[in-house]
C-alpha cells in the first residue's frame, strides 16, 4: 500500500466527512460534484424532484446529504438558460447577525430584551437581502457561460449592476419607526388577553411549545411574531422589492430563481418563524411562481408558517422512509445498496479508476469477510449516513490505511466506538454540545441523558433474557451473542419522547408496524409501533450484541417492548400542575388536559394546567465516564471553546477553515477565537503552526481538560 494509494483514500474520505457545503473542485479548477453526486435512488429520483417547478423540502439528520443534493441541483439548474440558483447559508447569516444594532427607531415600543430581538432579526433579514444580491452577481458576473447567455444581447453589465443596486438600497436604506405600532400592538395585546380569558388568573407555561393546544402564552408569542414579522416586511418593502428584482431579473430572460435554503434548522424556532413569515412566503405565495424554494431542514425542527403545506414535495432522506415504498423486506437491502453505490461512485473518483474491485480488496481484508458484508457493516454502524461513512472510515485510517494495513471488521468496530465517544455521545454529556434538539423538547439535556441509561440497562438485561430463554425464536442464542440493539414503542406521544435522541443518532428508526397486541375483551388488539436500534458505536461500548436476525418478528418480540420504560421516566422527570389550586397530575394525563384548554378537574378552571420539570440528581455519580468527554470543572472556558478544544482533539493540525466545517460555523467565527490575544491562546490551550498555518492542543488542554490525558 504505498503512498498514492494513502492519498487517494485520505482525499476521499474527507470530502465524505465534510460539514459544510463546500464546492468540490480540483486543482484544474472543475467542478466535480456530477462525477461524484449518489442519488439515494437508482435513477436518481432526488434530483429529478429537486428540479420540479415547486418548493421542496430536504429533512434529514446531520450529514445526510442535504447540502451535497443542493449542490447537484445548483450544477443542473447552471446548464439551463432561463433559470439560475441563488444559495443562502442561512445559520451563517444569523450568527453574524448578533453583532450589531438595526437601524431602527423603536422608541419604547418594545422591552429592552425585545429591542434586542429585533435588532437581531433586522440585521438577519438585511444580511439575507444582501445575500441574495452577492449570489445574483456570482451567477451573472462571476460565470463565463452566463454574461453573453444573459448580459450581452439583453443588457449592458453595468446598467443591469446600477439597477440591482437601486432595487437592493432601496430596500436596505428604509428606517422604520415602529413606535407608532404601539397603540396596535396594545390592542392586539388586550384582544388576545380577552379572548383567552386572563380573568382567571392563571400562570401559563414557560414552553409553548409543548403540544399543540393554545394557551395564552402560545397566542401572545405567535401574535409577537406576527408583529415582527410584518414590520419587519414594511421596513424592508419586502414586496416591492421582490417585484422589482422579478422585473429586473425577467428583462434578461430569466423566467425563474431558485433559492436554496441551507442550514435553517440551525435558527431556534422564533426566528425561524420570523424569517419565513418577512422573506421566503411573500417570495412564495406572491411572485406567481417565479421565485422557488428548495429548503433543507433537520427532522422536528422544521417550521413553515403562511405557506400551503400541500403544494410542497417533501423528501424525507432518513433510509427508513427513503425505502419504506419498496416493501419492508426491501428497506434494509435498497440501504445496503445506497452505502455501497456511495462509496464505490467516490473510489472510482478519487483513485481515478474503473477497476473499483481492485481498490476494495486493498482497502478492506476480504480474506475473511465479503465485501458485501463491510458495505452492511458499514451500513448498521452509520445509517446511511454519508458523513458519518466517511467520520467511521476516518477513525479507521488511523489504525489501518496510514499504518500500510487494509480495514477489518473490528477495526470498523473500534472505529464505530470512538465515532460514537466523540461525535455522539457529548451531545447530552456536554452542554456545549446539545444544540440539536426538537423544537418541541420539553426535557432537559441531563433528563434525557438519564433515558438514554436506562435504554442501555433494559438492552444489557435483554440480552440476559434472550440468552437464558427456551423460546424457539431465542433458540440459536446465548447469553453472550443474543441481539439486544432493538426497542419499539407506540406511535404518538412515546415516539415523540425519542425525538431528540433520534436526531442525534442515539437510536434509529427501521420501521413502522404492529405490535403483537393483546387480547381485550376476546378481541386482538394491536397497536401501532416505531421499532429502533441503538447507536452501534454504543453497543460497542457497553458491550450490546448488535447483529443481523433472519426472523422480522424477532424485533418486535415483548422484551423489546420499551414503552413501560419510557413511561415512566417522562413520569418521574415530569408532570401536571394547576397553578391555580396546585393540583398535580401524571404526564400521561397532559394530552387529554391540553385538549381541554389545559383545564383543571379540582378547580375547574381552564389555562390553569402547565407541565413542569422534576428535579434530577446530578451528582458526581451521574456524570459521564466517557474516556473523552471533557471536564467543566475548574475552567472557566465558554462553549464555543470547548467545542473547538475538542475538534482539535478529536484531529490535531487543523486549519481555521478546518476547524468551523467540523464544527458547522464560519471560519471567521473560528479566526476570533483563535486570535494571538485571546484565552485559548494567551493561556496555553492552543497552539499554532506558523508554517502551516494550523492549530492544535497542548499538553495543558489534554491534562486539565480530559481524563484520559496523558499516560
Amino acid at each position: 500500500m504505498d503512498n498514492t494509494f494513502k492519498d487517494c483514500y485520505h482525499s476521499m474520505i474527507e470530502s465524505l466527512k465534510r460539514y459544510q457545503r463546500a464546492e468540490l473542485i480540483t486543482e484544474k479548477d472543475e467542478n466535480l460534484i456530477e462525477s461524484l453526486y449518489t442519488d439515494p435512488y437508482e435513477g436518481s429520483a432526488i434530483l429529478k424532484s429537486m428540479l420540479n417547478d415547486q418548493m421542496t423540502l430536504l429533512i434529514g439528520r446531520k450529514g445526510s446529504g442535504k447540502s451535497t443534493i443542493i449542490n447537484r441541483f445548483q450544477h443542473e439548474i447552471r446548464k439551463s438558460k432561463d433559470k439560475i440558483s441563488l444559495y443562502i447559508d442561512v445559520r451563517t447569516l444569523y450568527s453574524k447577525s448578533s453583532g450589531g444594532g438595526g437601524d431602527i427607531e423603536i422608541d419604547n415600543a418594545f422591552s429592552a430584551d425585545e429591542q434586542t430581538r429585533f435588532s437581531i432579526y433586522s440585521n438577519f433579514i438585511k444580511r439575507i437581502i444582501e445575500e441574495i444580491k452577492n449570489e445574483i452577481n456570482k451567477n451573472l458576473f462571476d460565470n463565463s457561460r452566463w454574461k453573453p447567455k444573459f448580459l450581452s444581447n439583453k443588457m449592458p453589465e453595468r446598467q443591469f449592476a446600477t439597477q440591482l443596486d437601486a432595487i437592493l438600497n432601496a430596500s436596505l436604506n428604509q428606517y422604520a419607526d415602529i413606535s407608532k405600532y404601539k397603540t396596535q400592538q396594545e390592542k392586539n395585546k388586550l384582544s388576545v388577553e380577552d379572548t383567552i380569558g386572563v380573568s382567571t388568573g392563571a400562570k401559563l407555561s414557560t414552553n409553548p411549545e409543548i403540544g399543540a393546544s393554545t394557551t395564552l402564552q402560545e397566542t401572545k408569542q405567535k401574535s409577537k411574531e406576527q408583529e415582527y414579522s410584518v414590520v419587519l416586511k414594511r421596513e424592508f418593502q419586502i414586496v416591492n422589492f421582490a417585484d422589482e428584482l422579478k422585473k429586473l431579473l425577467a428583462s434578461i430572460g430569466l423566467k425563474k430563481v431558485f433559492i436554496c435554503l441551507d442550514d435553517c434548522s440551525e435558527l431556534d424556532k422564533d426566528a425561524l418563524d420570523i424569517f419565513v413569515k418577512t422573506i421566503v412566503a411573500p417570495l412564495h405565495n406572491d411572485s406567481e411562481g417565479f421565485y422557488r424554494f428548495k429548503i433543507a431542514f433537520y427532522p422536528e425542527r422544521y417550521s413553515l408558517p403562511d405557506i400551503d403545506r400541500t403544494k410542497i414535495d417533501t423528501q424525507l432522506l432518513d433510509y427508513y422512509h427513503l425505502y419504506k415504498s419498496t416493501g419492508a423486506d426491501k428497506v434494509e437491502e435498497q440501504a445496503i445498496s445506497y452505502v455501497r453505490r456511495l462509496l464505490q461512485q467516490r473510489i472510482k473518483c478519487f483513485f481515478n479508476t474503473e477497476d473499483v474491485s481492485g481498490i476494495e480488496n486493498q482497502m478492506f481484508d476480504t480474506r475473511n469477510l465479503k465485501i458485501d458484508d463491510y458495505y452492511k457493516l458499514l451500513f448498521q454502524i452509520c445509517s446511511c449516513i454519508p458523513r458519518n461513512i466517511g467520520k467511521v472510515l476516518f477513525y479507521a485510517q488511523r489504525r489501518s490505511i496510514s499504518q500500510g494495513k487494509p480495514i477489518t471488521k473490528v477495526i470498523l468496530q473500534e472505529s464505530a466506538e470512538e465515532q460514537y465517544q466523540n461525535d455522539v455521545e457529548p451531545t447530552i454529556t456536554r452542554e456545549e454540545f446539545f444544540t440539536y434538539k426538537s423544537y418541541g423538547e420539553f426535557f432537559r439535556r441531563t433528563q434525557l441523558k438519564a433515558l438514554m441509561q436506562k435504554i442501555v440497562e433494559k438492552a444489557k438485561e435483554n440480552k440476559k433474557r434472550i440468552g437464558e430463554s427456551k423460546a424457539e425464536i431465542y433458540k440459536n442464542y446465548s447469553t453472550a451473542n443474543a441481539p439486544s440493539h432493538f426497542l419499539f414503542v407506540k406511535k404518538g406521544e412515546n415516539e415523540n419522547y425519542l425525538s431528540t435522541l433520534e436526531i442525534n443518532f442515539f437510536v434509529t428508526r427501521i420501521s413502522e408496524q404492529k405490535d403483537k397486541g393483546d387480547i381485550i375483551n376476546k378481541q386482538l388488539i394491536s397497536n401501532d409501533i416505531v421499532v429502533y436500534t441503538i447507536n452501534y458505536g454504543l453497543c460497542q461500548k457497553e458491550n450490546i450484541v448488535f447483529d443481523d436476525v433472519s426472523n422480522r418478528k424477532y424485533r418486535i418480540e415483548r422484551v423489546f417492548d420499551f414503552n413501560k420504560l419510557i413511561e415512566e421516566w417522562a413520569n418521574s422527570s415530569a408532570y401536571v400542575k394547576c397553578q391555580n389550586c396546585g393540583a398535580e397530575y401524571d404526564i400521561s394525563e397532559w394530552e387529554t388536559i391540553k385538549d381541554y384548554d389545559c383545564f383543571c378537574k379540582e378547580c375547574k378552571r381552564q389555562n390553569s394546567c402547565v407541565l413542569e420539570r422534576q428535579q434530577i440528581n446530578t451528582s458526581a455519580n451521574n456524570q459521564p465516564n466517557s474516556t473523552n468527554t471533557i471536564f467543566s470543572q475548574n475552567n472557566d472556558l465558554k462553549n464555543e471553546q470547548l467545542r473547538i478544544i475538542h475538534c482539535l482533539y478529536v484531529e490535531s493540525g487543523l486549519t481555521a477553515a478546518s476547524i468551523a466545517s467540523e464544527l458547522d460555523c464560519s471560519t471567521e467565527t473560528i479566526n476570533a477565537y483563535l486570535r494571538n490575544d485571546r484565552k485559548l491562546r494567551t493561556e496555553g490551550y492552543v497552539v499554532r503552526n506558523e508554517e502551516n498555518r494550523t492549530y492544535s492542543i497542548t499538553d495543558k488542554s489534554k491534562e486539565t481538560l480530559y481524563n484520559n490525558a496523558l499516560n
